[in-house]
């Protein structure tokens, strides 16, 4: 049952028509009274400038980031880095927002030092092309593997005229795995 607070389904004040979506959270009354959701609780891209000016601090951020998506970019201060992140990540569509703390430690970032937003998100960034590349290099070995053993096998079987199941005992693999790698590529 969606809770209109204080105000009635069509009564949100600058004339929205909004409800919260989950029972008597106070940032959800908050967010849906100032039009940050629409009735179908889906993020409202375009909300108004007027309206953001009326955030401060950290939530000026948050309603930024809601407004302009993926472009933003920002010289104000962050004053609480792993919940901003957090809060943003999850926003964003991210499930595991756990590891904040750990990468902010990684990255030697303490949370009352001073940064702003576009050099947080721009280290945000560069951790996020580094496991990207780390991830990419693994899949590449891990596909250059099988497509050897594949090939191994096939070629073993063509040469010798050889079943699968002793060129796989030939090279010390199974025949599982040949399908495992054949999948692969």
């Amino acid at each position: 049952m969606a809770d209109y607070g204080k105000h009635g389904a069509g009564d949100f004040p600058y004339g929205m028509n909004r409800r919260v979506l989950q029972p008597s959270f106070s940032v959800n009354k908050l967010i849906v009274s100032v039009g940050i959701l629409d009735r179908d609780g889906h993020f409202l891209y375009k909300l108004p400038e007027e309206i953001r000016a009326l955030f401060q601090s950290d939530m000026r951020i948050v309603v930024d980031f809601l407004a302009q998506g993926a472009d933003y970019r920002s010289d104000r201060k962050i004053k609480h880095k792993a919940a901003l992140l957090k809060m943003l990540g999850a926003l964003s569509g991210q499930r595991d927002t756990d590891d904040i703390e750990k990468w902010m430690e990684e990255q030697e970032i303490r949370e009352g030092d001073e940064i702003t937003v576009c050099e947080l998100f721009d280290q945000y960034v560069r951790q996020g092309k580094k496991e990207g590349k780390e991830e990419g290099k693994a899949e590449g070995k891990e596909y250059g593997r099988a497509r050897q053993l594949v090939t191994d096998i096939e070629s073993l079987m063509k040469s010798f005229q050889v079943s699968l199941e002793r060129a796989c005992e030939g090279l010390g693999t199974t025949v599982s795995r040949y399908e495992e790698a054949r999948k692969l590529i």
